[in-house]
């Protein structure tokens, strides 16, 4: 005994599901502190607004702000350069869930629309995603674009073949490539 080396190794044992539980479903939910003349309050004018159309608020914002023309002619053209740009994606990204909703078990609009639960298998969703972002929009680019991703996850939870993934997903590729999405000039956000 004296010259042997002892190690031992950490392993999970019992019930594995417990990890995926959350601190709070054993402690309880936090308690929140009453609100009270010391806290923040909401001005009355405040305005609420998605992160993802700031862009588009604070154009408008800028148009209504000034009184030069000219100013306020290139606040214009930057609206309507973020507004062409989210149509650009939304169509392209409609005609291509329309070529592909007959093999999931959602029309169109459910497929664009809805956000379903994250799938347990990520290869579907990695390939969608991976070959939108390589053959259709750089999402590092294109923020608008990289909001739309959920519509990869809603096709892959409903698709109503695992050998249908592989279809859609070339179909991707070659819907990107001979429609020239990657070409759009300028980045959408």
């Amino acid at each position: 005994m004296d010259n042997a080396t002892h190690s031992q190794n950490a392993q999970h044992y019992g019930d594995l599901k417990i990890a995926q539980q959350h601190i709070s479903d054993f402690l309880g939910a936090k308690k929140v502190p009453p609100t009270g003349a010391n806290s923040m309050a909401v001005p009355a004018n405040a305005e609420f607004v998605n992160f993802r159309d700031i862009p588009i608020k604070l154009a408008e914002k800028n148009i209504q702000s000034t009184n030069d023309i000219y100013e306020k002619q290139i606040y214009v053209d930057e609206l309507t350069r973020l507004l062409k740009g989210r149509q650009y994606v939304d169509q392209h990204l409609r005609a291509f869930v329309d070529s592909v909703h007959h093999m999931t078990r959602l029309d169109t609009n459910a497929l664009l629309n809805s956000k379903l639960e994250l799938s347990e298998d990520m290869t579907c969703y990695k390939k969608f995603v991976d070959t939108f972002h390589n053959k259709c929009f750089n999402m590092n680019k294109n923020t608008y674009a990289f909001s739309k991703i959920h519509v990869f996850n809603n096709i892959c939870n409903q698709m109503i073949n695992d050998n249908h993934v592989d279809v859609a997903v070339a179909f991707l590729e070659q819907y990107c490539t001979q429609n020239g999405v990657s070409g759009y000039m300028s980045n959408i956000e």
